[in-house]
């Protein structure tokens, strides 16, 4: 269960909206499940999630600094987004 209270990939299953662009795919590191999205799909799950700030940020930036550690090797395909409660 994830900091939000709901299962990953709950809200994704729940709210299909007509241009929602989410792709599950498989981690080539660990195997896990994860789910990639577009920055349209992803701003309207989180909102529906009550999050009340949503912002796209990029590599190394963050509301809060302590959280942009990903390593630079990720940016190229990461998109980076910050959602307050």
């Amino acid at each position: 269960m994830g900091r939000t209270g709901v299962e990953s990939g709950d809200l994704a299953r729940r709210h299909c909206y007509p241009d929602a662009r989410h792709q599950p795919y498989l981690s080539p590191g660990g195997g896990e499940d994860h789910f990639g999205y577009d920055w349209e799909t992803l701003e309207l799950v989180l909102r529906a999630a009550r999050f009340s700030r949503v912002e796209r940020m990029s590599f190394g930036r963050s509301l809060d600094p302590e959280l942009a550690i990903d390593g630079e090797v990720h940016s190229r395909y990461s998109l980076y987004v910050d959602a307050v409660k």
